[in-house]
């Protein structure tokens, strides 16, 4: 079976993923990856070099902010061309799967029987997908409840035990098709999101050969019970900026930092990047330091938080226009 494989290479989950895919191939004779896609080139130096600024910036935040935030350190980049030489596939950039020449290429050349989708955030038209006798989709939610993009700060905000993820037959639909292969991980309470998407990821790399032995055996998978709510990122947009935090509870605000990384807060006339709360302040505490009112009660803003708002005002009164502060 010749297999594509389509992975948004600028992220790590699909990079692990396409590692771990490759390595049990050699127990499948039988199969081939005939092509790596990717939606955009790069240089493999430029996305070490991406990734080693990452890093300083980070920790150059930590110690010159005090900010004590965990400071994940995301997989090392994997060189795609190194792998593409060692396992004999192509690497291919294809910006638009759905295009005439692509299909083409597929139909002409490569001659594909498989699609493995792998951390693709574009959806297969239905030409496309007929260039293939069966289309697989990793999806990092479980579905039909998480369906959609950024399904584990999903899980994360809603108060979830366990976040899921969906090995399944892609169809029209958006995250639909018939369920193959799914899991799911204990949320434990102090984790952040990147940790529950690495165990995650990892529990998924290891069930891809029961994904692998399903596509073998042309495996029809067990329909949706039902089509649940797509989630959008603009619904996360409307509960990152927060324009009247008085009438939020601190638990609601360090829930959303929690799932969805610093949100904007109005205080006075400014919006401030909160990524988390300082004190709580009693009503006779009359010290000038920054204080933001929820409901319930006023806390100080953590200072970490505090000096990144400092030092953006005096970007802006160095470079007019460029300023990420919002005002009224």
């Amino acid at each position: 079976m010749r297999i594509v494989v389509f992975a948004d290479w600028d992220h790590w989950v699909p990079r692990l993923l396409v590692e771990t895919l490759l390595s049990t191939l050699s127990t499948y004779p039988t199969l081939h990856v005939v092509a790596v896609c990717v939606p955009r080139s790069s240089v493999h130096w430029q996305r070490v070099l991406a990734h080693e600024l990452r890093r300083l910036t980070g920790w150059a935040k930590r110690v010159c902010m005090g900010d004590s935030r965990y400071l994940h350190q995301e997989p090392n980049p994997l060189n795609l061309n190194a792998l593409a030489r060692r396992h004999g596939f192509e690497v291919l950039v294809v910006p638009d799967a759905n295009s005439a020449e692509t299909a083409q290429l597929f139909r002409d050349r490569l001659r594909p029987e498989a699609l493995l989708s792998l951390f693709w955030k574009r959806k297969f038209g239905a030409s496309f997908l007929a260039l293939f006798k069966q289309a697989v989709n990793y999806h990092n939610g479980s579905v039909p409840d998480y369906r959609g993009l950024l399904a584990t700060p999903w899980s994360v905000y809603r108060g979830e035990i366990q976040s899921g993820f969906t090995f399944h037959r892609i169809n029209e639909g958006l995250d639909l098709g018939n369920v193959l292969i799914e899991g799911a991980i204990s949320i434990e309470p102090n984790a952040s999101v990147f940790d529950i998407e690495r165990a995650k990821t990892r529990l998924a790399a290891l069930r891809l050969p029961a994904v692998l032995d399903a596509m073998l055996a042309n495996d029809p998978g067990v329909p949706q019970r039902e089509a649940r709510k797509y989630n959008r990122v603009r619904d996360i947009a409307s509960l990152k900026k927060i324009e009247e935090p008085t009438s939020l509870s601190a638990a609601e605000l360090l829930r959303r930092v929690r799932a969805f990384g610093p949100v904007q807060v109005r205080i006075a006339d400014e919006f401030v990047w909160i990524s988390g709360l300082g004190a709580p302040i009693a009503d006779n505490d009359r010290r000038g330091l920054p204080r933001l009112q929820l409901e319930g009660g006023a806390w100080h803003v953590k200072t970490s938080d505090w000096r990144a708002h400092e030092l953006k005002r005096i970007k802006r009164s160095i470079i007019p226009g460029r300023s990420t502060i919002v005002r009224s």
